[in-house]
């Protein structure tokens, strides 16, 4: 299993832009790559939450 950081995401965002000289574009992707993997980590976990049982309430 690999492990992608944000380090990881702004090494290739940063390469993008030194080659192509778009300022924008590649950090707005950065961020909606970020907020795509976030956001599916949160249901995930959100998910294997509600699956355990507890005790009382």
């Amino acid at each position: 299993m690999a492990t992608i950081t944000v380090v990881d995401l702004y090494a290739v965002i940063s390469k993008v832009r030194q080659e192509t000289f778009l300022t924008y574009e590649p950090l707005l992707l950065l961020a909606l790559i970020y907020m795509c993997l976030t956001g599916l980590l949160v249901f995930a976990f959100r998910y294997f939450e509600n699956r355990i049982p507890t005790r009382g309430a």
